[in-house]
């Protein structure tokens, strides 16, 4: 039996991610493999109310749990803009990794990022696996620099002349494309816990909660609905156009996309809407999309033909209706949902059953199957 032991940047934004590892631990097991945490301090987030004032600094306790120890797997998840290991000196973050990685039989980066990009692929050369929640289908891509660092805000830049002051400095490496075979795809934030509530969630670790779906078919008052933030200027791009195509459309019934409200209401909100917009922000995959699936509405979003993920719940005119990324196709979407009810209910059924079944028995067997496989049918 070897031994998969987690590290990670300690916040619940992450933790609630990686939960599904727990979840699945059984299955796991089956195939030979041991799930854990290396200490409790390892495990609870540094904002839970009962570690809080003994976990200060989870870099430090990196360098703590993993001093003069051996390990099979080890797992690092760190996020590139709140963890204390990220912010690091380069040259620091490698040497750690370096001596993790002489003490180990395998290191698998988990990229924590929510978009194809902002990737670290300077670690590269001192792990055996990169793991993100989404890849571009082009792996090529990655290998020069990308504009904003997001592909979909890249596009906009250069077709619109859009500047974006608060990503256009972010700098990531390229690609060496001497490690490509490295990259693989880890899971997307479908299969976190998106839905329990934060007190509960470490304290039940191997319990997902999971609210009963709503029917496709129950009586909805609401035509189409997003309600969301853009601050970006890029990455907000789609937000700020969804938002005023809404807002002008006069026949369907729909909710002031630019008012702001409670998330309780928002929640109401969806559980009575028929067709969710879910454009990309900061990153292409969003909360808004599983939502949609569990609250049973049709999916509207921009093609997702570019990237490759698991769960893969993004098939065009089958779980998702797919928009083009300047939005010439929006207002034919808008005339199909009012005309072609029927056909938008059953994509709604279709993304709701798939993306059930991974958060089912059969999901937990199907998700250790595609984790070990991205590891070691790939890693070895």
């Amino acid at each position: 039996m070897r031994k998969i032991t987690v590290f990670y940047d300690g916040t619940l934004y992450t933790f609630t991610w990686l939960k599904v590892l727990l979840w699945a631990k059984k299955q796991f097991k089956e195939r030979g493999y041991l799930i854990r945490f290396e200490t409790l301090f390892e495990y609870f987030p540094r904002n839970a109310l009962v570690f809080r004032p003994l976990i200060k600094d989870r870099l430090d306790q990196l360098l703590r749990d993993t001093k003069n120890r051996k390990f099979d797997i080890v797992i690092l998840a760190f996020h590139h803009s709140t963890s204390e290991f990220m912010k690091i000196e380069q040259s620091e973050r490698i040497e750690i990794l370096k001596k993790i990685k002489e003490q180990s039989d395998m290191v698998v980066w988990l990229d924590t990022a929510d978009s194809t990009g902002t990737p670290h692929f300077e670690v590269l050369p001192y792990v055996d696996r990169y793991l993100k929640k989404q890849i571009l289908k082009d792996i090529e891509l990655y290998s020069k620099p990308i504009w904003g660092s997001r592909l979909h805000c890249e596009y906009y830049h250069n077709k619109y002349g859009l500047d974006d002051a608060e990503i256009c400095d972010e700098t990531f490496i390229p690609l060496n494309m001497d490690y490509k075979d490295k990259i693989g795809v880890s899971w997307n934030v479908g299969l976190g816990e998106l839905f329990g509530n934060e007190f509960w969630r470490y304290l039940y670790p191997y319990h997902y909660h999971v609210p009963k779906p709503i029917s496709p078919e129950s009586e909805k008052s609401i035509d189409i609905h997003f309600r969301g933030s853009a601050e970006s200027t890029t990455a907000g791009y789609q937000r700020r156009i969804t938002a005023k195509r809404i807002n002008e459309c006069q026949f369907l019934n729909h909710p002031d996309a630019s008012e702001k409200v409670s998330h309780d209401k928002y929640v109401e909100e969806l559980k009575e809407t028929k067709c969710i917009v879910s454009p990309f922000g900061y990153g292409e995959i969003c909360t808004r999309d599983f939502e949609t699936f569990l609250y049973g509405a049709t999916l509207i979003k921009a093609d997702m033909s570019h990237m490759i993920t698991y769960p893969d719940v993004y098939i065009p005119n089958e779980t998702y209706v797919p928009v083009d990324w300047d939005y010439h196709t929006f207002e034919d979407v808008l005339l199909q949902i009012r005309d072609s009810s029927e056909k938008f209910k059953t994509i709604a059924e279709n993304g709701q059953t798939l993306y059930m079944k991974h958060l089912s028995d059969e999901g937990k067997k199907l998700f250790a199957e595609h984790l070990l496989g991205e590891i070691f049918d790939k890693g070895e």
